[in-house]
């Protein structure tokens, strides 16, 4: 009687184990966006930028690397680094007004995201800072130049300039990582093979949708969705954006900020005051950091100060760049 249960049960179990596993199964082939590989035909039909005649890539040690560079005075260069998961388009609102100003401004893809390939690589700051490094070198700039970077580019920007202070005149710091927040959700995401799962189904989807945690006001950004999708058709970008997170979890870039403050560089920081991603208290991390750094706090701005105020933060940065 007992073995008999004991075989119900077992069978019972089996078959529910295969079912779930099944339904699991079906939801991951569901969610997984990433149909496409990156290639040169594939890049040929890549959406049209807002300066289509400039938007190029170039083959770095690691792949190839998205740009778009637009003026001629190298000895006036600001390049913009972008965050943690949006890529370049994000600098729209700013490209056009440096370029504007007169400024040769470049703005590109880091590995992973955008148009940039995605190599089998751990996506860790020396990654992005040799990155940058080739990629000014593969385009002839010499000069130093101003570096401006937002949310995780700011970490990036800072990382850049402490490897090479000979290299960068002025920073600019847009809600710049400080501390990897250890949020309960990350905690999944470090677990192999539940990391991926999770990814998949939860993380890229919610990303793609991530708008009202972005910005303060949702209608400063109403074509969120449809920009940030297409770069998570292209294979290896689960992959970029999860060992991002492993490779960033827990980790404090503090001492970075002080080496950029040692430094003596002029350093802009800029930060809204209701951003959800990186809390504003961090700004007040930044300047015990750097006490030089001139500081605008933005009331009712959430984590894209530089998408959702466009007017103000050009100005701030335009004041910056002349002045200081």
């Amino acid at each position: 009687m007992m073995t008999t249960k004991l075989f119900k049960f077992t069978k019972y179990s089996a078959a529910l184990l295969i079912t779930i596993t099944t339904i699991l199964g079906l939801i991951f082939l569901a969610l997984d966006r990433e149909t496409q590989s990156l290639s040169p035909e594939s890049r040929m039909l890549l959406p049209a930028s807002s300066n289509q005649n400039n938007s190029n890539f170039v083959e770095l040690s690691s792949g190839h690397v998205h740009y778009e560079l637009s003026g001629e005075n190298k000895s006036r260069v600001v390049v913009l680094v972008h965050g943690f998961s949006i890529p370049a388009y994000v600098w729209e609102p700013t490209f056009l007004h440096l370029i504007n100003e007169g400024y040769t401004v470049l703005r590109y893809d880091l590995y992973g995201r955008g148009f940039s390939d995605r190599p089998e690589v751990d996506y860790t700051m020396d990654v992005y800072v040799k990155q940058l490094d080739e990629l000014l070198e593969a385009l002839d700039i010499s000069e130093p130049i101003n570096l401006i970077g937002l949310s995780m580019g700011g970490a990036i920007a800072t990382h850049y300039t402490n490897a090479y202070p000979e290299k960068v005149a002025k920073v600019g710091l847009i809600a710049p990582l400080v501390e990897t927040p250890m949020r309960p959700e990350i905690k999944p995401m470090l677990m192999p093979n539940v990391g991926e799962y999770l990814s998949t189904v939860i993380l890229i989807p919610k990303l793609s949708k991530g708008v009202s945690k972005a910005v303060y006001d949702i209608s400063s950004f109403p074509n969120w969705e449809t920009l940030f999708t297409p770069q998570t058709n292209f294979k290896g970008f689960r992959r970029a954006i999860l060992s991002s997170i492993r490779n960033l979890a827990g980790k404090s870039f503090e001492d970075q900020y002080l080496s950029l403050g040692q430094l003596n560089k002029p350093v802009l920081l800029i930060w809204g005051r209701e951003d959800q991603t990186l809390p504003f208290s961090d700004s007040a991390r930044v300047l015990a950091a750097i006490p030089n750094a001139h500081f605008t706090a933005l009331d009712q701005t959430g984590h894209l100060p530089n998408y959702e105020k466009p007017d103000q933060v050009n100005a701030l940065l335009s004041t910056f760049l002349k002045h200081h």
